[in-house]
């Protein structure tokens, strides 16, 4: 998904149907009188190591980017988008 793709699909005030079908099943709907909101969120993690003499530090980095599409009367009517990184001292990087 990117947001390029939801971007074109808000000035063209795409349909549900269509960006169901293009991007996916959503992660969570919320419907609140004749509008719904659809997020979508993607998570990525990557690992990094620094060896300083004999001891090995482990860094995770994490990156989520959350995609609200917000619909009326079933179709795009707006697009928000929220990234969040941060890194974590973490051996087993599950953090």
């Amino acid at each position: 998904m990117s947001a390029d793709l939801l971007s074109q699909m808000e000035a063209q005030h795409a349909s549900l149907e269509r960006v169901r079908r293009e991007i996916g099943k959503p992660d969570e709907i919320v419907r609140d009188g004749r509008s719904e909101k659809w997020l979508f969120a993607n998570q990525y993690r990557a690992t990094s190591s620094n060896r300083i003499f004999l001891s090995e530090r482990i860094s995770c980095h994490f990156s989520r980017n959350t995609y609200t599409v917000t619909f009326e009367d079933g179709r795009v009517v707006k697009v928000d988008t929220k990234s969040n990184a941060w890194v974590a001292q973490d051996r087993d990087c599950t953090k």
